[in-house]
């Protein structure tokens, strides 16, 4: 084909290029202009409001990490009295077990001093001593009749001294075990006093999280709508100037270039595990689908959920585009977490998909996408309870109120 017929059948083919797409480009950028304007004066509005949230927030944020200061503070000393109580335990144990053995060679030397004494008695025939020591009630009070007959019988001293030995050791291990009984009773007291102040103090922060959450819900959602929305509209319109281009030199290219497109689509499915389909949209990510579009009640509010969850079935889900387009953003937002926008101009349609809480980011602003490339791995950043995929579809242009967003469904198949 020749230079001349070359120029003929593009030129043709943009002439041709359906009305609608044209008309329709145009509506959807004089609303989003005039989206600009009404976001510059909410902001204007918003702009106290915000602060004092801020204000709010902040204040929740430092008593929580001063609560969590003193967490951590009454964990250590429970973790201290805790120690202190099993060493306090030890040293009871200890002591018990050497003051019953050494109980216990008290009653054999006694006894063995008993038999030595009768031994004694027969060979003396001192019946009057033997009386008073036999008759004692237990060794103490044996102790006590030796040390008035001691002078008077030739009794064994070294073993008399063993045993008064032993005796003392006995009682000076008895105060000493009541005394450290008494401290350990004490740590035990102190212990659940500190863990019922645990509990308190987790309590607390619970209901200043939940506190928080309502807070940062707000907060983050006015931030999100009216710090940012202005430049992301102004970005949403250059990215669908773009993409309307893109669709005009994709319909001019289709023909030619059908069988390239056809194997570097088919790499991109292969890599992804995706199935392209003839549909105008394929799915965003496989796995289950958690949360279906619609209203839902969050902390008392009442809400769109403009979208639908897709959540993770394997260690490592990618996300892909649903159908080419350009990124008009992909970044970081506090809601969101990593996001992608992507603006599509098919059949002469403008279609903004939204893909949020991924764990990383493959994409940047600005850049073309084919149908099936990866934008990043499922994750669960942001505003996010478990990883998952938060998928929108929005007839026309993103905006804060959502008012293009559509149900999923109705233009994938998700089962």
């Amino acid at each position: 084909m020749g230079k001349e017929a070359g120029g003929i059948i593009l030129a043709g083919c943009l002439a041709m290029f359906p009305l609608a797409t044209s008309i329709g480009n145009a509506e959807t950028l004089a609303g989003i202009q005039e989206k600009q304007q009404e976001v510059i004066e909410q902001q204007k509005e918003g702009k106290q409001r915000i602060y004092e949230l801020n204000v709010q927030t902040e204040q929740l944020k430092v008593d929580i990490e001063s609560l969590d200061k003193n967490i951590m503070s009454t964990k250590e000393s429970i973790e201290k009295k805790t120690t202190n109580i099993e060493e306090q335990k030890q040293e009871l144990d200890e002591l018990q077990v050497e003051t019953e053995t050494i109980s216990e060679r008290i009653v054999r030397r006694t006894e063995i001093l008993k038999e030595r004494l009768v031994a004694y008695q027969k060979n003396e025939n001192n019946n009057v001593y033997l009386k008073i020591l036999l008759g004692s009630e237990d060794f103490f009070r044996l102790f006590q009749q030796i040390g008035i007959v001691n002078d008077m019988m030739n009794v064994e001293v070294e073993l008399i001294e063993q045993l008064e030995s032993d005796i003392k050791v006995v009682e000076d291990n008895q105060s000493i075990i009541s005394k450290k009984q008494v401290i350990y009773e004490q740590q035990v007291k102190d212990l659940i006093v500190l863990e019922d102040l645990l509990k308190n103090q987790y309590a607390e922060k619970e209901q200043l999280l939940k506190e928080l959450e309502s807070q940062l819900q707000v907060s983050i959602e006015e931030l999100h709508e009216l710090e940012r929305e202005g430049a992301f509209l102004q970005e949403q319109e250059a990215a669908m100037k773009k993409a309307a281009e893109e669709a005009a030199k994709a319909e001019v290219r289709a023909n030619e270039t059908e069988v390239v497109d056809t194997e570097a689509r088919n790499e991109t499915v292969q890599e992804n595990n995706v199935v392209i389909t003839n549909d105008l949209f394929i799915l965003p990510a496989t796995g289950p689908v958690t949360s279906e579009f619609g209203m839902r009640t969050l902390n008392g509010r009442t809400r769109l959920h403009a979208g639908i969850d897709i959540g993770k079935s394997g260690s490592s889900v990618p996300i892909v585009a649903v159908a080419e387009g350009v990124v008009i953003r992909a970044e970081y937002s506090a809601s969101y977490g990593n996001v992608v926008f992507i603006t599509h101009n098919l059949n002469g349609r403008v279609y903004t998909t939204v893909y949020a809480h991924m764990e990383n980011l493959s994409v940047k602003s600005g850049e073309i996408v084919t149908q099936g490339q990866t934008l990043g791995q499922m994750g669960n950043t942001g505003y996010s309870f478990g990883a998952h995929l938060h998928f929108e579809i929005h007839e026309g242009e993103w905006n804060v109120e959502k008012s293009n967003a559509v149900n999923p469904r109705s233009l994938i198949d998700f089962s």
